[in-house]
């Protein structure tokens, strides 16, 4: 301030002079020093406190000459206070100012610098929801395989490093692969757990510089889910040797439908394995059975499905195998509606039908009035020989394994072989080859005569013909020589195995003639036999005489005819 400064001079006389001035006295601001630390983490309190302030021209009591204000920060002490505490939230650089003024109003500005370092992020407690509900921990988390859970943990860190932070889950100690990350402060996921046990999920949070914080841990319980099967009829039935085609559904949580295995236990009565279950051996593998059963009965079928921790589900069905009754079939290769006396015939039972397992177990039984005997074989073919007239029953009867039967009837109706057809009584006496042989003779021979008679007629000579009711039965008449023009002779048609005329046809007298010569046997009493020519008699009825007659008198001797067989025979040189 101003001050007046007056000065008394006064001398040795005593005198008194006054001289008055002016000084102007200036202010001097106070002075002050702090301090402050130079780093802290982020988050972390700082102190920077004054270690000296003084101002030498005050005359305020002590404690009140300098006033102080602090500012750039908030100070846990106020702002008035020679020290200031304080936090900050950002990682870098903090300017404190300090403003120190005396009592005259001059003021001293102190500023200090703090860099806050880089502080590791932190983690919040996990929290689990079901569909969207938050589970309390308690004494732990229970969950069930594969079901959708929700996971949620709350990470911090200074403002500049929120935005970027990485939080990083590893959700199970024991499946590896189970891992999940996110960006950002707020870490939620879903998440599901394969394998049944107790895992450890571990979460971490990363800042942008690497710092990581400390790890959070949890546990959760998963259980395994049991495997469910179902589609199974409560009863079943099929015959015998039929194909069994059966399915079953199956299933289980995602993770575990890859590893079931589906087994079928086709027989109760049997253990298998030998484990003491008698309805878990795995006799066939698959959701769907195919199986023939050969064996009429009833069966117990379970199917079972087992998952990768061990756990079962089954279903029953009952299988009743049917027997399907066997079928009696009679075949033959010969025609059964045309049987003629003496003929000899196979029957067979070897089309009968039933299923493929029981028919090579069939039996076969015969039994006809053609035989004697209540059972006439047993085999599968049945021989009948030598048939005589008649009409036979055949029954076959069919059994399978089961005693299941069927039988099946036919009728034999045989015919009684004619005995007044030469040609049928010759194949039969002589047999067909034989038979044969001598009718293609006859017919040469005929046919050699024939030639030679018209050969010896000349152009005058006329033939008189006298016709017969048999083809067979033609005798030539004597020539007339009155006729201009001879009579040509009919066409020798005899054949040994043609159809055999009417055998109730009678020879027509001939005209008077000359008798033929007579060849071939004797003809009996009663003369030819019904239906037979002379040709034929020639060589047949010696074997007939035989068979039929052989005491029978020598008929009358024919009429010669003009030229006999001899010197017909010895004109061809035979």
């Amino acid at each position: 301030g101003a001050w007046t400064v007056s000065v008394d001079v006064i001398d040795e006389e005593g005198d008194v002079t006054v001289g008055t001035g002016e000084v102007v006295v200036l202010n001097r601001a106070p002075e002050v020093l702090i301090e402050a630390p130079m780093q802290v983490e982020a988050r972390s309190k700082a102190t920077v406190r004054v270690v000296e302030a003084y101002d030498n021209d005050t005359v305020s009591p002590a404690g009140q000459d300098v006033l102080f204000q602090w500012s750039g920060v908030v100070c846990e002490e106020g702002s008035a206070s020679d020290r200031c505490t304080f936090s900050p939230s950002d990682e870098g650089l903090t300017v404190v100012t300090l403003t120190a003024t005396d009592d005259d109003g001059a003021s001293t500005v102190v500023n200090v610098t703090v860099e806050a370092t880089n502080i590791a992020p932190t983690l919040d407690t996990i929290s689990l929801f079901r569909n969207g509900t938050e589970v309390p921990i308690l004494d732990g988390w229970v969950v069930d395989e594969d079901e959708p859970i929700g996971l949620l943990v709350q990470a911090d860190d200074t403002p500049n490093d929120l935005s970027s932070l990485a939080v990083l889950w590893d959700l199970s100690d024991l499946v590896d692969g189970l891992e999940e990350g996110t960006v950002g402060p707020v870490s939620s996921i879903e998440t599901s757990w394969p394998v049944s046990g107790t895992h450890r999920v571990t979460v971490q949070a990363i800042d942008d510089d690497g710092v990581a914080s400390s790890a959070l841990e949890a546990d959760v319980v998963v259980r395994n889910v049991a495997p469910t099967i179902e589609g199974l009829d409560p009863t079943v039935a099929i015959y015998e040797d039929e194909l069994l085609k059966i399915s079953v559904n199956v299933d289980d949580t995602a993770s575990d439908l890859l590893n079931l295995t589906t087994c079928w236990d086709l027989d109760a009565r049997i253990d298998t394995d030998n484990d003491g279950g008698s309805t878990n051996d795995c006799d066939v593998e698959g959701v769907t059975l195919e199986q023939i059963w050969s064996d009429a009965g009833t069966r117990l079928l379970t199917a079972f499905v087992v998952d990768d921790d061990g756990a079962t589900a089954s279903i029953n069905t009952t299988l009743t195998i049917v027997n399907l009754r066997p079928t009696a079939v009679i075949t033959s290769p010969t025609n059964l509606s045309n049987l003629m006396e003496g003929d000899f015939v196979n029957l067979s039972a070897m089309d009968s039908l039933d299923t493929e397992s029981d028919l090579i177990t069939l039996t076969y039984l015969w039994d006809t009035d053609a035989l004697d005997g209540a059972i006439d074989s047993t085999t599968s073919i049945l021989q009948l020989e030598n048939l005589a007239p008649g009409t036979y029953s055949v029954n076959l009867t069919v059994t399978d394994d089961d005693g299941a039967t069927h039988t099946m009837n036919v009728q034999l109706v045989v015919a009684e072989a004619p005995t007044n057809n030469p040609i049928a009584w010759a194949v039969e006496e002589f047999g067909m080859i034989t038979t044969i042989v001598i009718g293609v003779l006859g017919v040469v021979i005929l046919g050699l005569v024939s030639m030679l008679v018209i050969g010896r007629r000349g152009a005058e000579e006329a033939l008189v013909e006298t016709k017969s009711t048999s083809m067979w039965d033609q005798a030539p008449v004597a020539a007339t020589f009155d006729a201009a023009v001879p009579a040509a002779l009919p066409p020798a048609t005899p054949a040994p195995m043609a159809p055999m005329p009417d055998m109730n046809a009678q020879p027509v007298a001939a005209a008077p003639a000359p008798a033929p010569v007579q060849t071939g046997p004797p003809l009996p009493a009663s003369g030819l036999p019904p239906g037979w020519t002379m040709e034929q008699w020639a060589f047949y009825g010696e074997k007939w005489l035989e068979t039929n007659a052989p005491a029978a008198p020598a008929p009358a001797p024919q009429p010669a005819a003009s030229t006999d067989l001899s010197n017909l025979l010895d004109g061809l040189d035979l």
